[in-house]
């Protein structure tokens, strides 16, 4: 099977097992008695900052470097073409991470305060970001992108 075919069917299961997953988490959630009328904002920024938090771990910062690297060294299997997506892209990371952050939230028992440190670490990160973009635009002292991006 060329690499396109396979990367095609992985990427079709990915998105498959993702809506099940997705599906899964929707019926748990009402089965514990919860509403999505209910979810508060503060619940959701909580969730918009944990997801976040966690793309950015697994797309760019070091701690992942190693999966990242593993999964390019094999570049002709289809399963992993569709793995480096999902450690590489932060839009693919990112729905994950939005349905990994609301699981967190609802569904296993005090893995909230995981997903508030999450979504702490989240923000430090936004705003150490954005204050390095601020500053490599504002001076024309050249900064490295490790200082701008973090950990790379």
């Amino acid at each position: 099977m060329k690499i396109q075919t396979q990367e095609k069917l992985f990427n079709t299961l990915s998105i498959i097992v993702f809506a099940a997953l997705a599906i899964f988490s929707g019926i748990l959630f009402e089965e514990l008695g919860h509403r999505i009328e209910d979810i508060k904002i503060r619940e959701i920024v909580i969730m918009v900052f944990s997801a976040y938090r966690l793309t950015r771990l697994v797309v760019y910062d070091r701690i992942f470097r190693l999966p990242r690297e593993i999964v390019e060294a094999f570049p002709d299997i289809g399963f992993m073409v569709s793995v480096r997506s999902l450690l590489t892209c932060p839009w693919c990371a990112g729905v994950w991470a939005s349905l990994l952050a609301f699981v967190f939230q609802y569904l296993i028992p005090y893995a909230a305060y995981l997903n508030l440190l999450l979504a702490i670490a989240g923000v430090a990160s936004f705003l150490l970001i954005s204050i390095g973009r601020i500053g490599k635009t504002s001076t024309t002292e050249e900064k490295s992108e490790e200082r701008v991006y973090g950990c790379e």
